[in-house]
């Protein structure tokens, strides 16, 4: 058994990864899509570039990076960056410690 992060491609291949003026840009799109789960499709999923788990984003240290978020969703969301330290207001619930990402 692997964890979800160490299955399938672990090459950013769904994180839509550009380089530009040497900064690493990763478009991530926060979206319902439906999935199958259990053998049945469930339309709920929230998903991120219709993956779940969304992927994995790999960053070089001391490299410059951009990660342009797009919310698709009808209400306010967030993403929370393991590995990554971040002030609050950048990572958190929305409407409690930051407004969130919006539509």
């Amino acid at each position: 058994m692997l964890q979800a992060y160490a299955r399938g491609q672990l090459d950013n291949t769904n994180a839509f990864h550009t380089v530009r003026n040497g900064a690493d840009i990763y478009d991530l799109t926060v979206a319902r899509t439906p999935l199958k789960i259990g053998g049945r499709v469930s339309e709920q999923p929230i998903t991120i570039n219709g993956t779940l788990p969304a992927p994995l984003v790999r960053l070089k240290q001391g490299r410059e990076a951009i990660l342009r978020v797009t919310n698709t969703l009808s209400e306010a969301t967030s993403i929370h960056w393991h590995g990554l330290i971040l002030p609050y207001q950048m990572d958190g619930v929305p409407g409690v410690s930051f407004p969130g990402i919006n539509v």
